[in-house]
């Protein structure tokens, strides 16, 4: 727990920070808080097993707590960061991460509310050739606080970071589902560009999965019905079939039904293709026995089925 000296380190009244960022000990917020409630529960005889409400009284009483004033670090928490600059708080930011200290909610919301300072910095991080954990944490992290300033997306970054990605990467899958959420159509070229470029596999099928919200767009159906086609026997075809029913283009039905006609797929793979033609519209009525299949076999003799 830092010794917090506010006549050395802080202006309250101009909301100035005079100390060194260099030497700043960090404040433990999610400890200063707990240590309030262990208190509270202990003045007030509160057993929080047998009060069915107290962990909602808790969240309720957090958000008193950030607007109290706290005689440990001179302030209320919710003014604590105030006095910081952005460059600042950005440098402090990266010191919780680095310390695996829990970040505190007055921190990041001083961050969102100066994001003309702020963000340049944020985006100038992700840039870092860093795959330490370490620099992965910061860079998930700072993906999030941008996405939460609703920041404009950094789409050739996030590219980057699925471009180098697999399936155990834990920043390109962030790129990915922020991508997803933020994508706008004037940022479809990029991503069709991408695909065509690239040879992750990984990469590729991230892709076609950016790809199939893109609905009306010829070229992004252009090439989930070529990637289908071109997978037709694929174990993955499941994955496939799946992008052309988001999609939602009901001209992929044809090649659906063609497909569970001319192939003896598994049973998770014919069910999947077939759910997807009838997502686009069209009742499948084509018989196949699937005896033997180990996970028909299995569904089959489900008792919860």
């Amino acid at each position: 727990m830092a010794n917090i000296n506010s006549d050395k380190d802080f202006d309250r009244k101009n909301n100035i920070y005079k100390g060194n960022i260099d030497e700043y000990e960090l404040v433990d917020f999610s400890d200063m808080y707990e240590q309030y409630i262990r208190t509270y529960i202990k003045e007030n005889n509160i057993d929080p097993q047998e009060n069915e409400s107290f962990e909602d009284d808790v969240a309720d009483m957090y958000l008193e707590w950030l607007d109290t004033y706290n005689d440990r670090i001179k302030c209320k928490p919710n003014d604590y960061f105030i006095p910081f600059n952005g460059s600042e708080l950005v440098q402090i930011l990266i010191k919780y991460i680095m310390a695996h200290v829990k970040l505190p909610d007055p921190l990041i919301e001083q961050i969102v509310l100066k994001k003309d300072q702020t963000a340049p910095l944020i985006v100038k991080i992700l840039e870092y050739d860093d795959n330490s954990d370490k620099a992965m944490d910061i860079r998930i992290t700072c993906m999030n606080i941008l996405s939460e300033m609703q920041y404009p997306l950094p789409l050739m970054q996030y590219i980057s970071f699925i471009e180098k990605g697999d399936n155990e990467d834990a920043v390109a899958q962030n790129a990915y589902e922020i991508i997803d959420e933020q994508i706008s159509e004037e940022d479809y070229y990029a991503i069709l560009d991408a695909y065509d470029k690239t040879q992750n596999e990984y990469a590729k099928n991230t892709y076609l999965d950016l790809m199939a919200r893109f609905s009306g767009n010829e070229e992004a159906y252009k090439r989930l019905i070529s990637a289908f086609s071109e997978n037709i026997n694929n174990d993955n075809i499941a994955f496939y079939a799946a992008c052309l029913a988001k999609f939602g283009d009901d001209r992929a039905v044809k090649i659906l039904k063609d497909a569970l006609k001319n192939n003896d797929y598994d049973y998770l793979n014919f069910t999947a293709i077939k759910y997807a033609a009838e997502q686009l519209g069209e009742d499948i009525n084509i018989e196949r026995t699937f005896d033997g299949d180990a996970t028909y076999e299995l569904l089959k003799n489900d008792p919860e089925d």
